[in-house]
C-alpha cells in the first residue's frame, strides 16, 4: 500500500495494452497509368509531305495515352521528341529553348507554330500537279 492507503500496482504486473487497429479489407492502392502501346509516331524529319501523316500518328498515340500525357508541356515534349533531322531537329532546338525562356504554350498554339512551319507550301498546286 501506499501512503495513501491505496494499493501499488508493479510494473511487472501489467500487461501491456496491444493498439486495436482495423486495417480496411478493400482498400486499393492507385496504380500509376500504363501506356497504351500502339505504334509510335515515325521519327519527322521536316519533310513537308509527311507533316500531316505525323501529326495524325502523335495525336491518335496521345489520344490513346491521356492519362499519362494529361498537359500542353507533356504532350508537345512527346511530339518534340520525335523531330528528327537537320530541318527538324534545329527547329526542335529553337522552341525548347524559346520555351524554357518564356514558358510552354498551350497545345494548340504549338500545333499552330508546327505547322506554320511544315505544311507543304502550296498544298492547291500539288493537288492539281497530282491530277
Amino acid at each position: 500500500m501506499d501512503d495513501q492507503g491505496q494499493t501499488a500496482t508493479s510494473p511487472l504486473n501489467t500487461k501491456p495494452q496491444t493498439p486495436h487497429v482495423q486495417i480496411p479489407h478493400n482498400v486499393q492502392t492507385p496504380h500509376p497509368a500504363k501506356e497504351i502501346r500502339i505504334s509510335t509516331p515515325t521519327p519527322f524529319e521536316g519533310d513537308r509531305k509527311k507533316t500531316m501523316q505525323f501529326m495524325a500518328d502523335v495525336v491518335l498515340y496521345l489520344g490513346c495515352n491521356q492519362e499519362i500525357y494529361d498537359t500542353d508541356k507533356k504532350k508537345i515534349s512527346f511530339a518534340l521528341s520525335y523531330l528528327k533531322g537537320r530541318s527538324a531537329a534545329d527547329w526542335k532546338l529553337i522552341r525548347v529553348q524559346k520555351y524554357m525562356k518564356n514558358g510552354w504554350p498551350d497545345w494548340d498554339k504549338f500545333l499552330g507554330e508546327f505547322n506554320e512551319t511544315f505544311s507543304p507550301i502550296n498544298e492547291q498546286g500539288d493537288a492539281w500537279i497530282k491530277l
